[in-house]
């Protein structure tokens, strides 16, 4: 496949994105602009919070499954952590889910959800797309 430039990548978004019913499929690219985990950073600072309430086991599991690209194994062994609290283990969790994004982050954004597209479809775990869609279109 033949690299493309900046601006011959812009004219055939601006083609697509004007026909009817395009829809956008967002991967996890979109959300990592604004500093939101990747699954591997997340699973990451999932085996950390193991790391800190003393279980090294489930830590060293974690990372090895994401190693082996078993994301799904890896979140597993997090959530079956017996050394963490279950309300504290979801605590934690919940609070990497749900980052606090102010205006200005989610303006970052506003571009691409300002194209005309008629829908975003995604499978992140996140809500940063609905956020700043919201934000985007008030």
């Amino acid at each position: 496949m033949e690299a493309q430039s900046p601006q011959a990548i812009a004219e055939r978004l601006s083609r697509f994105v004007g026909t009817p019913r395009s829809i956008l499929f967002a991967g996890a690219g979109i959300p990592a602009r604004l500093n939101i985990p990747t699954w591997s950073r997340l699973l990451e600072e999932l085996a950390g919070i193991c790391v800190g309430f003393g279980d090294d086991l489930s830590a060293s599991l974690i990372r090895s499954r994401v190693a082996e690209g078993d994301y799904i194994g890896a979140a597993t062994v997090y959530t079956s952590c017996k050394k963490i609290p279950k309300g504290e283990r979801l605590k934690r969790l919940s609070a990497l889910l749900t980052p606090s994004l102010d205006d200005s982050a989610l303006d970052k954004l506003r571009s691409l959800l300002c194209l005309g597209l008629r829908g975003v479809v995604t499978t992140n775990y996140d809500r940063v797309l609905h956020n700043a869609f919201s934000h985007a279109h008030r």
